[in-house]
């Protein structure tokens, strides 16, 4: 027995402090836009779906791995929510840096996402915390136009130098979703593809030693980009419909066109799942081995608040339901779409607790 025997999902990835201008139009170059509201919150797509799925499936079933700054002083420790800290005003800047707040400010926002992880009973025991020497955090700009669309700017800071040996240096982690693999239960590892290639390749390689499923977000990728050695690795990718036509070739705009781009999928990397999500309008799931195609419609929330962290909340609660129960992609899907609607009913990362998630499936026709 271990500390960390309850863990189903290893989910390593970039983490960020979001700044959020919440109900501003786009400006034109030059020009100065007033008005909206300005929020600080948790972010990186890694790490909202670690944090949504242990909101989603209960403390300590969810470890994160990923690079963050370390705090300056003992102080700090009270913002990662670890009882019996000092008070966080007692916090003091580094010595040396007497009038030089930036080394305060790049760790304490690296605070934030930390912290949010903590509180909703993420194990962080192999999340990497290195002193600050000159590179940020990770800290994502986020504009939320009044229609409540967004646009996101990501400066990576020290998630960029996330490497293989911080993955092997969470080896006992692994060994104990090993275990409960061997015992029937399953273990799952959402990936995206925020981190180093070489990092997401050696993560994926990783899992499935570890009898893991591999959950592939391939978003962020560009025309030309090269990944085909993490699709190898994917037992399921997700991609949208923009990533689906740059790993494939092939728009998706329907039934056909969606198990196209999985049997491309399929023939050139192995592939056996693959779900191709279309924002407002739902998701196709398509099993290439069967060739069997579903299509889930969106389900409709009562009002659009923020879409931001929509595709994670469909992330984590599609890989918590494949996490219980792999072979009933149908529920995974139906809750993951659920939620994601109800995601967007909020501002800002909210993560949607498994029994508002069940109240709405009641509801939902849309498959």
């Amino acid at each position: 027995m271990s500390q960390w025997d309850k863990v189903a999902a290893v989910v390593p990835g970039g983490s960020n402090t979001d700044l959020i201008m919440t109900g501003v139009p786009p400006a034109a170059p030059g020009e100065l836009v007033a008005g909206g509201r300005f929020t600080v919150g948790p972010g990186g797509k890694s790490r909202n779906v670690a944090q949504m799925m242990a909101t989603y499936m209960g403390s300590g079933t969810v470890a994160f791995l990923g690079r963050t700054l370390a705090p300056p002083c003992d102080g700090f420790a009270a913002l990662d929510g670890k009882p019996g800290a000092a008070a966080a005003q007692s916090a003091a800047v580094p010595a040396g840096d007497a009038g030089d707040i930036g080394p305060y400010v790049h760790t304490l926002l690296a605070r934030v996402p930390l912290a949010a992880l903590r509180r909703a009973g993420v194990v962080t025991d192999f999340i990497v915390q290195v002193p600050y020497a000159g590179t940020a955090a990770g800290v994502a700009e986020i504009l939320v136009s009044p229609e409540g669309e967004n646009s996101i700017y990501l400066a990576s800071g020290v998630n960029a130098d996330f490497c293989a040996a911080d993955i092997e240096a969470a080896s006992p982690v692994f060994d104990a979703v090993a275990r409960r693999a061997a015992a029937g239960a399953g273990g799952i590892m959402p990936l995206a593809l925020e981190i180093p290639l070489a990092t997401a390749v050696h993560a994926a390689r990783k899992a499935r030693e570890n009898a893991m499923t591999v959950v592939l977000d391939p978003g962020g990728i560009a025309e030309g980009d090269r990944i085909d050695a993490v699709l190898r690795l994917a037992d399921v990718v997700k991609p949208n419909e923009y990533e689906a036509r740059m790993l494939t070739g092939v728009e998706v705009a329907d039934d056909a066109s969606a198990a196209e781009a999985a049997r491309v999928l399929r023939e050139r990397h192995g592939v056996r799942q693959t779900v191709v999500t279309a924002g407002a309008r739902g998701a196709w799931h398509v099993d290439a081995e069967s060739g069997a195609v579903a299509f889930y419609a969106a389900y409709r929330p009562p009002e659009i608040a923020d879409t931001t962290g929509c595709g994670d909340q469909f992330m984590a609660v599609m890989c918590c339901h494949l996490a219980a129960a792999p072979s009933d992609t149908a529920a995974a899907l139906r809750h993951a779409i659920v939620a994601s609607a109800l995601q967007a009913a909020r501002v800002g990362i909210q993560p949607i607790l498994r029994d508002e998630v069940d109240r709405h499936v009641a509801d939902y026709r849309g498959a």
